[in-house]
């Protein structure tokens, strides 16, 4: 895990994604650095550090086009997609490679880079990926999509 950011989701999406329906996953922010894995806290009422993701491409574009290559794999609806970038004139999604389930959650406040969930991401130090790592050793890989 190179570069990892913690970001917050909704309970429903992190089950899509465990689940292999959500294979992308919207930002109205991405991060400038190049980041190699998603790292997935569950927001209420779980407020856990549940999985992590390999991220394995990153789109930038407008809203409809970021839609029209990624709605086979949105686990979302249209309505949620417009509603959450209206306004915006840039979407941005990561295409998910394989997620990893920990096999027991982590509490936020066991990380020393983000002591609160972010409201768009926050970036995870050295010492935080080796922790997760080291959690996700009893982890199983949950889903490996095809090439998206």
């Amino acid at each position: 895990m190179s570069n990892a950011i913690l970001i917050s989701i909704l309970p429903e999406f992190v089950a899509g994604i465990l689940s292999g329906t959500k294979v992308f996953e919207y930002r109205k922010i991405m991060p400038v650095q190049a980041i190699s894995h998603l790292v997935l806290y569950c927001t209420a009422p779980t407020k856990r550090v549940v999985a992590v993701a390999e991220v394995a491409g990153r789109l930038v574009d407008t809203p409809s086009k970021i839609w029209t290559d990624t709605s086979y794999g949105s686990g979302i609806t249209y309505k949620f997609y417009t509603d959450y970038f209206s306004g915006h004139k840039h979407a941005g999604a990561f295409a998910l490679g394989s997620v990893y389930e920990l096999s027991i959650p982590l509490k936020i406040s066991e990380l020393t880079s983000c002591k609160v969930a972010p409201q768009s991401f926050c970036y995870l130090n050295s010492r935080d990926t080796n922790f997760i790592l080291k959690a996700l050793a009893s982890a199983s890989k949950r889903k490996s999509p095809g090439n998206v």
